[in-house]
Formats: structure tokens, sequence, C-alpha cells
């Protein structure tokens, strides 16, 4: 027979040593990061020993990356918070408008849902979400434009893909879409801008990888306003 300590599943019971594996201390007395002394650290010891050491507080996040996720939720919030009290500056019918040179109208306009749509899209990433904490209008300055990409139907393959119509789009509101480089910190990261058929240039999204099937140059039209 199997060692006891080798008859679990590391996938479905998500830990990576199993209860009684020997790398875990036999009472609190003897764990180095159990920090609690005297008469409370006598009557935690029966009931945390080596199988409780999963649901100790003085190893939260040092087993299963609970601390990862903490920090990720703490600086999601600070990013939430920010952007709530962002948007009482952005008018709820034209939006917020940025001019600048960088950008290839001339100007970038901020939608309510803009600060939104680059949470959602990448709230894992927590110099993303520093980033947003200090959000204003400087932030959107020192952009480099790298290319577009149409605003292409979904693909055969996707779940809202409608073989009775099959030019429908994700983003009908969208004529293309145009992409940026900018840097937070130390890293470069990619914004996903929409023209919009009523506001031109929106913010949508901001990755961490380049996305694919850029062409570079600029998207010619007649009546775009786009030089």
């Amino acid at each position: 027979n199997k060692a006891a300590i080798f008859r679990y599943n590391p996938g479905k019971q998500q830990v990576i040593f199993p209860p009684h594996h020997p790398y875990y201390p036999e009472s609190c007395a003897r764990c180095p990061f159990h920090r609690v002394s005297g008469k409370k650290r006598l009557s935690l010891q029966g009931d945390v020993e080596r199988k409780g050491c999963y649901n100790c507080p003085y190893l939260k996040g040092c087993i299963t990356g609970e601390k990862k996720v903490e920090k990720q939720r703490e600086e999601q919030k600070k990013a939430i918070d920010h952007i709530k009290l962002f948007k009482k500056m952005i008018d709820p019918f034209n939006g917020l408008k940025i001019e600048s040179s960088n950008f290839i109208s001339g100007v970038l306009t901020l939608l309510r849902r803009s600060l939104n749509d680059v949470y959602e899209h990448n709230r894992e990433d927590v110099g993303l979400m520093k980033w947003l904490q200090s959000f204003d209008q400087n932030s959107i300055q020192g952009w480099h434009y790298e290319g577009w990409s149409d605003n292409r139907p979904y693909d055969p393959s996707h779940p809202k893909y409608d073989p009775n119509n099959p030019d429908r789009k994700k983003h009908p509101e969208t004529d293309y879409f145009v992409y940026y480089s900018l840097k937070i910190g130390h890293e470069i990261y990619w914004a996903n801008v929409k023209v919009h058929k009523l506001y031109g240039e929106v913010l949508y999204t901001i990755e961490n990888d380049k996305p694919s099937g850029i062409i570079q140059g600029v998207k010619k039209e007649k009546d775009s306003g786009m030089r």
C-alpha cells in the first residue's frame, strides 16, 4: 500500500502538501510562523496542529496563495473607489474630451463606462489597478500610436455567432479600433481604443499583451475626420 501522505489529489484539493505531511510542525509551539505567546498559544495548539495549518490566521497567504489574492482585492477596491469619484467629472451625454497630438484624431473621449471597461478587462493586474487609483487627464499623455484593426464580426466558433446574421458584431457602435502603447511603472501596456460612430476615439481596454492583427499606418476613410 502507498503511504498515507500520498493518498490525496493536489489538483482537486488545491493544496501542495497533504494535511499530515512532515513539512508541517507537530504543534503551534514548533511553528516558525506562529507569533502568539503565552496562554493564547497554549489554547490554540490543540486546535491547529498540522492538519489545521491551512486555517491558521498566522499562516494566511503563506500556503495557498491567498496573500496574492488579498493584495489584488485591496488594489481593486482602491481603484473602484477612485473610478467612482472620477466619473463625476465626466458629462453623462458627451463624455470627457482629452486633447493631445498623440491621438490620431487629436481627441480621446472618456465615457462614464470607459474606466469601468478598463477595470473589468484586466482587474487581476495589480500595476494597472494602482494606475487607475491615481488616474487623471495627465494619465493619457505620452501614448504612442501603433496601428489599427477592423471591427470584425463574430467568429463562427463564438457562442454568439448567428448564422442568420453572419455580419453581426460585438461592438456595432464602433467603426474600427486603434491601438496605443503606454508605460505603466516599468511595463509596456496596450490601449485598445474604439473609433466610435458618435464620439470618435473612446478608451476601451488596456492590456499587458500586444493585440494580434494590428495593421500599421492609419486607416484611410473619406469622411472619418482622421488625418
